[in-house]
């Protein structure tokens, strides 16, 4: 990419070559794993845990395909919704080192290399969110720039904690300590250090404000991209930290403040959705609320909790990535954000209004689409652990996600077009940025009707989290 900056219809034909190889990497990464459980590198050599050791899990193949499909998806709608300056200010490098970032994220089995790989994903996205067009928006901007770098000091200071406690960063070192450490009560305030800069990473309640903030300010494609996969980074790295290197079990009082937070986050994020009319803003606060559902699941802690968060990770990623695209084709078609000014989108393109309204339904949880399947999963595991209020708020959350996904289905597609506009727009513009969105819901929809197949692997990978003993031995070549 960067070697063909001058030349952008070269740069795309690689950048399209790189993401079908991408694909085929990741398939293949995928059968490995019906190899062996793990697959462990040592760079340069250095042997656990001297040197800086890649781990393949279920987890990491699971965030690994993720990231594949919504690269895929993105990266081809890219081609049509990126103008040419964008492209020659540096676009498809950017998209690729934070594409390096989110895979070298979950593949890590350092815990100050996963700080190095979030500084790329950090510095790629501060690249793609400057790129937008709205030069009003740069106080947004710059909320998310100093929030995020705020979230990876504190990340970067919690792991210096770690180090000093412990005197190792090896994921499965930690996790052979902290077994066997007699001083719970520093471990437990450094942990509830690393919780800090973790959260404001996942947008948890209450360092939530620079996504809504900031996420509609950028292009489309950035957008989706950053919406649908940024923060279940760090939802992800919450999942490993809290399942090896410390697990919940551990501490009571830690396992009760996520749940709160959880609730705290559904709650917020919903409500702020519900408030607004800008149709990307509504998609933002969602990824909030979202969140919350998945760190409720964490929290819960037991296999069937876990299946059911990582179950619901796999539906949220898909879903909101492709309403993101959704809404910017309708803001490509109408020119407008605000959905009281847009209307009349299902006559004008019905395909369109059906590909969001799919999604829209998933989003919110309408069987038999992938958030019922998700939802209902998280609530017997609510349930079954007794944190009903949780499980209250859970439903009454998705209530109100059903009324805010409805509100942009009546004012942007149903309700007449605003000042009797005609709108008008490229065909072929159009097919390009539709087919991304067909992709992404051709994948939901076999997600839907065949669900047991994401969940066995859930719960496999699930079973595999809870087995700590397995990925400490299969690294250090030792037992807990």
């Amino acid at each position: 990419m960067l070697a063909t900056m001058t030349r952008i219809r070269l740069q795309k034909y690689i950048h399209a070559a790189a993401l079908i190889l991408l694909l085929a990497s990741s398939i293949g990464l995928f059968f490995l794993l019906k190899i062996s459980p793990y697959w462990i590198t040592n760079f340069g050599s250095w042997s656990a845990p001297f040197g800086i050791t890649f781990v393949i899990d279920g987890l990491s193949i699971f965030m690994i395909i993720l990231v594949t499909l919504i690269a895929l998806s993105t990266g081809f709608y890219a081609l049509t919704d990126i103008d040419e300056g964008q492209f020659k200010a540096g676009f498809l490098p950017a998209f690729w080192f934070l594409m390096i970032g989110m895979l070298g994220s979950v593949m890590t089995g350092d815990l100050f290399n996963l700080y190095v790989w979030f500084e790329m994903m950090l510095i790629s996205s501060f690249i793609l969110m400057g790129l937008g067009k709205p030069k009003q928006w740069l106080l947004n901007k710059f909320k998310y720039v100093v929030l995020n770098l705020t979230g990876t000091m504190l990340f970067l200071t919690g792991i210096a904690l770690i180090y000093g406690m412990a005197g190792t960063l090896n994921m499965a070192d930690l996790a052979n300590y902290f077994a066997h450490t007699t001083e719970s009560g520093l471990a437990l305030s450094v942990m509830l250090f690393l919780l800090l800069g973790m959260a404001l990473k996942a947008a948890l309640f209450p360092v939530f404000s620079w996504l809504p903030a900031s996420y509609h300010t950028t292009s489309t494609t950035a957008s989706a991209l950053m919406g649908g996969l940024l923060s279940k980074i760090g939802v992800y790295v919450m999942i490993r930290v809290f399942t090896l290197i410390y697990p919940l079990h551990n501490a009571p009082i830690l396992r009760d403040v996520l749940l709160v937070l959880a609730g705290c986050t559904m709650i917020m994020g919903v409500l702020g959705a519900a408030a607004q009319y800008n149709y990307r803003r509504i998609l933002s606060f969602h990824i909030v609320s979202q969140i919350g559902y998945m760190v409720f699941g964490l929290a819960i802690n037991t296999p069937l909790a876990l299946a059911a968060t990582l179950f619901f990770i796999a539906h949220n990623i898909l879903v909101k990535t492709n309403l993101f695209l959704t809404g910017g084709v309708a803001q490509n078609i109408t020119r407008e954000t605000d959905i009281r000014k847009m209307g009349g989108l299902y006559r004008q393109t019905p395909m369109l209004a059906c590909l969001f309204l799919i999604s829209a339904l998933a989003l919110a949880g309408l069987p038999p689409l992938t958030g019922f399947w998700g939802k209902l999963l998280l609530i017997q595991a609510g349930i079954a652990s007794h944190t009903l209020v949780l499980v209250i708020i859970a439903l009454g959350v998705s209530v109100l996600t059903l009324y805010s996904m409805l509100k942009i289905w009546n004012y942007a597609y149903l309700s007449k077009t605003a000042h009797n506009k005609t709108y008008t727009f490229k065909l072929k513009n159009y097919y390009g940025l539709i087919a991304p969105i067909v992709f992404l819901t051709v994948i939901i929809l076999g997600f839907s009707l065949f669900p047991q197949l994401v969940y066995d692997y859930c719960t496999f990978t699930a079973n595999q989290l809870f087995n700590s003993q397995a990925y400490i031995h299969a690294v250090l070549g030792v037992s807990v």
